[in-house]
């Protein structure tokens, strides 16, 4: 995982993730490296259910953690789910991926171009 994650500053977003979007992906992937990953593995997390990215065409539930933080702060991690809270005092839950997304962040781009055979 280490050697994906240090990859992740030079990797350029997916064609169906804006550049804003990316940058909030990223500092959650790493603020889940800095504090989390070690729970996270400890209580059997995958790769991908913290770091997948579901492709346009894929299920949103598919995408992992750090996707879904989209800014808000970890404050709770079981085997299960992940717990947000959100300014207002309200709680987020995260269940963990039944089908986590395919590619792991650092494997990104992926294309959602599909190239038509010439005619």
């Amino acid at each position: 995982m280490s050697a994906g994650a240090s990859a992740l500053e030079t990797v350029n977003p997916p064609p169906h993730v804006d550049r804003s979007r990316w940058n909030t992906i990223l500092e959650d992937a790493a603020h889940l490296l800095a504090g989390w990953v070690n729970q996270a593995v400890e209580l059997g997390w995958s790769d991908l259910d913290l770091f997948g990215i579901a492709p346009p065409s894929g299920d949103p539930n598919s995408n992992g953690l750090a996707v879904w933080l989209n800014g808000r702060p970890l404050r709770a991690l079981s085997e299960d789910f992940a717990v947000v809270v959100t300014e207002e005092g309200g709680r987020f839950y995260f269940n963990r991926p039944r089908e986590p997304g395919p590619r792991l962040l650092w494997d990104a781009p992926m294309s959602n171009v599909v190239k038509m055979p010439a005619r």
